[in-house]
């Protein structure tokens, strides 16, 4: 079995203060509808690989720019497919 890590990073363009800095991006985050946006990407990810686990971590909130953002997990007996994933970039 071999696991797989994606991560993703404020990048945002259009967050920038008045002189052109890049500032920070405010994520907010909406109960349930959030959750259920992450499940939906998770089942069709597992639909697309042969996956045995997914664990995702979305952050919210404010974030400056190189931050963490977004953090995937995934675990699968075929070491391939993982490597077809993480050189996909489909889930981030």
């Amino acid at each position: 079995m071999g696991a797989a890590t994606l991560a993703g990073c404020h990048l945002h363009r259009a967050c920038r203060d008045e002189a052109g800095a890049l500032a920070a991006l405010e994520i907010e985050h909406y109960p349930g509808m959030a959750e259920e946006e992450i499940t939906r990407v998770a089942q069709e990810a597992a639909s697309r690989w042969p996956l045995e686990g997914i664990v995702a971590i979305h952050r919210y909130g404010l974030i400056r720019p190189g931050e963490p953002i977004v953090l995937v997990v995934t675990a699968s007996t075929h070491r391939t497919e993982l490597s077809r994933l993480r050189r996909s970039s489909w889930i981030i």
